[in-house]
């Protein structure tokens, strides 16, 4: 409040009115403060989703399509923990309500026991641990193998991404190539090899 006397003009507060506004200060600038950091952090969260979801989060190269008893998708995926993930997945099988997944490497399996039994729907996941590398991942038409002889397994949007990738987002991305699977294909096209030297133009002949 503010009290004019004469061509002057006075404040009267209280005590405890002053008080308050004294104590006041500082958690107005915590608050400034704390609303600076969360934006900040949206902005770095956001940032990194898009970084994610546009870059090599799926491993599977293949994300639809059917098989009889089993799909065997090829893929490049180091040890690590996984989270495998469906837009749908379904089976002509009728005696159980699940799917097993597991990873191998040739024609071991390396995912970790128990392995992974994928409930049927839309919109499923589940964790899958992998404790050596793997070079194609199996989803089978029932709950093993042997149950799924004849049965049909049917995926759509699948993808297998590291945990940590799928804890920043869970938006289903199509497959991509990591940097190292893109070097290999350079390599396996005879254009990456680092002691290779460009063959002479014409014009650098003649003046040799």
């Amino acid at each position: 409040m503010a009290t004019d006397v004469g061509e002057k003009t006075y404040l009267s507060h209280t005590s405890q009115e002053l008080d308050d506004g004294i104590d006041a200060i500082p958690l107005k600038a915590l608050q400034a403060d704390l609303s600076a950091e969360i934006s900040a952090r949206e902005k770095l969260q956001d940032a990194t989703v898009q970084l994610i979801d546009s870059g090599a989060k799926n491993r599977l190269t293949v994300t639809s399509g059917s098989g009889t008893a089993y799909i065997n998708i090829q893929a490049t995926i180091p040890a690590g923990e996984y989270i495998v993930s469906f837009g749908s997945i379904s089976s002509t099988d009728t005696d159980y309500t699940t799917c097993q997944i597991l990873a191998l490497s040739g024609s071991s399996v390396v995912s970790t026991s128990p392995q992974l039994q994928m409930e049927r729907g839309e919109n499923v996941s589940g964790k899958i641990t992998l404790s050596s590398a793997a070079n194609k991942i199996q989803i089978y038409a029932s709950r093993t193998g042997t149950d799924a002889s004849g049965d049909t397994v049917t995926i759509s949007d699948a993808m297998l991404c590291t945990e940590s990738e799928w804890n920043v987002s869970q938006a289903f991305a199509d497959y991509c190539p990591t940097m190292a699977e893109l070097y290999q294909m350079i390599l396996d096209l005879g254009g990456g090899n680092r002691s290779m030297s460009a063959a002479p133009t014409e014009e650098q002949e003649e003046q040799r």
